[in-house]
């Protein structure tokens, strides 16, 4: 207890462990939100809402150019120009969020045929787009928190946002909304944009700009177009490997094995958001004190292994009870590829850290090369397997691509962290 205590005043723990609750409270209530999914809806409906949402996080997702990672690399030295990279950052996304959802409109009913009736529909239809533009800021401002080192207001927002859509599944469940599971998912994203920016804006950066005074890294335009080029160009592939995995099960299997692989696929990205915020945290405080490069990344992957482990302990064994909870069709058809899903996590871990120490050394040229290898692994092995394997095949896919790849990355990259630890 005393160590845990001293860790919180450090802001590479505090920060971090505050994402990290953010990820398990938002995850923990958004798989109840797809049990309460399952419970009210048959599971063609849950398959196509869930590759619906996952449709929107991927054009969400491009539309970001992946200024997620320049605003988390940047935002903390910037100093007075921390304002105009958020609004940049912003108003850039906020212009390719709009071509991608009207572009979509016009494509995704040929390759998934479940999503046409509802396109067709105009209000729908200009929902869609809003919603896309609305998840871009809003997956950029949590960001723009951790660069500003007010990561703590995350999981508030993440609970308020996990808590409202709960409440609109239940307000919405048996009414003439059709697509009442997308509807309840993104009007809270919406209605907790304006606030939360309000904040940054008149708060927080400017309280920000002041402990800073002038930037003490100097940023171009050329060298944030750089660094976002290549970082983006990963980001692709990173997304490759997550939302559209969800749309190419449906494609291939059909809405209602989506069903029964979203659920799986939905807790085992608790683990995935560990990982990822942690390393979050990492990136901000490892930017600032360079020099205690390894020292920080040992540390995380040391906090981050025995996070991971004391999951799996609940998970492995209590697969087939937290499937249970949606049903026993969902029960049966998903308990090994949950396990298989969550034993992936620790690998995961080891990538995610080599990335973020490749982004703080600025080098781009690396993220890139792992996250491409990652997603042509996973999708060719699944595109082999899918056909035989069913949904399982995403599991052993994801566990062979990333195995592989971690153990790579500790016998080069990361080899310093397998050194004995140097004193600090």
């Amino acid at each position: 207890m005393t160590r845990i205590i001293a860790n919180l005043r450090s802001p590479l723990y505090l920060n971090g462990y505050a994402l990290m609750v953010s990820a398990v409270a938002m995850s923990g209530l958004g798989f109840v939100f797809w049990v309460l999914a399952a419970r009210l809806y048959a599971p063609a409906v849950v398959g196509a809402s869930s590759a619906l949402v996952s449709l929107m996080m991927f054009l969400a997702g491009i539309a970001q150019f992946n200024l997620r990672g320049a605003l988390i690399r940047f935002v903390p030295l910037a100093g007075a120009g921390a304002r105009g990279l958020i609004l940049g950052a912003y108003a850039a996304s906020l212009g390719a969020s709009l071509l991608c959802g009207g572009g979509v409109l016009l494509l995704a009913g040929r390759w998934l045929p479940e999503a046409a009736a509802s396109f067709a529909q105009p209000a729908f239809a200009a929902w869609f787009i809003i919603s896309v533009a609305a998840q871009t800021i809003f997956a950029l401002q949590d960001h723009v928190l951790t660069g500003l080192r007010r990561a703590l207001w995350v999981p508030v927002e993440n609970l308020v946002f996990s808590l409202a859509k709960l409440a609109l599944l239940v307000a919405l469940a048996g009414s003439a909304f059709e697509q009442g599971i997308y509807y309840a998912y993104t009007i809270p994203i919406l209605a907790l944009v304006v606030p939360v920016n309000h904040l940054i804006f008149t708060r927080w950066l400017p309280a920000h700009s002041a402990a800073s005074g002038p930037a003490a890294e100097p940023l171009t335009f050329t060298r944030l177009a750089r660094f976002v080029a290549g970082d983006y160009l990963g980001s692709l592939f990173a997304l490759m490997s997550t939302t559209l995995i969800p749309v190419l099960v449906a494609v291939v299997l059909g809405v209602e094995a989506n069903a029964y692989f979203y659920l799986p696929w939905t807790i085992a990205a608790a683990l995935e958001l560990l990982a990822l915020n942690m390393t979050a945290s990492f990136t901000v405080e490892a930017a600032r004190e360079r020099a205690k490069l390894f020292i920080y990344a040992r540390r995380v992957l040391g906090q981050l292994l025995i996070l991971l482990a004391l999951a799996l302990s609940v998970i492995l064994p209590g697969a087939p009870f937290l499937l249970q909870l949606i049903g026993q069709e969902y029960a049966g058809a998903s308990v090994g590829l949950l396990r298989v899903l969550a034993l992936s996590s620790l690998p995961q871990a080891v990538l995610m850290l080599a990335m973020s120490v490749a982004r703080v050394e600025n080098r781009v040229r690396t993220i890139v090369v792992l996250q491409a290898l990652n997603c042509g692994l996973l999708l060719a092995l699944s595109a082999l397997m899918l056909p035989a394997l069913g949904i399982m095949a995403i599991g052993w896919a994801k566990l062979i691509a990333q195995g592989s790849l971690a153990l790579l990355l500790l016998g080069t990259a990361l080899r310093p962290l397998l050194a004995r630890p140097a004193s600090v």
